[in-house]
């Protein structure tokens, strides 16, 4: 990678490295000292409490979830309910269709809404979530997520583009389940 200034670390806090980039100016990835909470799915919600104030964002690793039948997953910040989420997503389907939709919602969604559903049985369910300025309580927090997850025939693909319409800052993060979750894994990892 070429450019101005070479960067190898982006974060060292107390002598542990929080984000990288490889020699190549690859992924960035957080180092594992930076987590600041882990949780397995369980139930139609899990909670997990979390304390932004060392960092400028927050990076959920939402991965393996499951349940007993078809399902949809979705996020809250703080349990806040309100049509406080607003969205835009684009989408490659279970059939490779492209589309494009938003609008405002009472969560944050990491599927197609009411189709193509997360498949009882499957485990191939990523989810990167960015949380922007989760501490700072003068601004919305804004959200970027990349999702993947397996239809139990096919796989779909969406990039997520948010706000959560909230100047409060993040103090919780909750995974919830439109049916009751039997496996999975949240982990929260603090960025500078």
């Amino acid at each position: 990678m070429t450019g101005i200034i070479k960067v190898d670390t982006i974060q060292n806090n107390g002598g542990t490295t929080g984000l990288t980039i490889d020699s190549s100016g690859g992924i960035l990835m957080p180092n594992t000292d930076n987590k600041i909470a882990t949780a397995s799915l369980s139930g139609t919600s899990t909670l997990v409490s979390v304390d932004p104030s060392n960092f400028n964002h927050l990076l959920l690793h939402i991965y393996g979830s499951n349940s007993a039948s078809n399902y949809e997953l979705s996020l809250r910040f703080n349990s806040d309910s309100g049509t406080n989420y607003k969205y835009v997503r684009s989408v490659e389907d279970a059939n490779g269709s492209p589309s494009v939709d938003g609008g405002q919602t009472t969560s944050l969604y990491l599927n197609q809404t009411g189709a193509s559903g997360h498949a009882s049985g499957t485990t191939n369910n990523y989810h990167i979530v960015k949380v922007f300025f989760p501490n700072n309580t003068s601004v919305w927090k804004g959200i970027e997520a990349t999702n993947i997850y397996d239809t139990g025939s096919q796989d779909v693909v969406m990039f997520l583009s948010a706000f959560w319409r909230n100047t409060a800052a993040v103090s919780s993060v909750q995974v919830i389940g439109s049916q009751s979750l039997t496996a999975g894994t949240i982990d929260v990892y603090g960025c500078k």
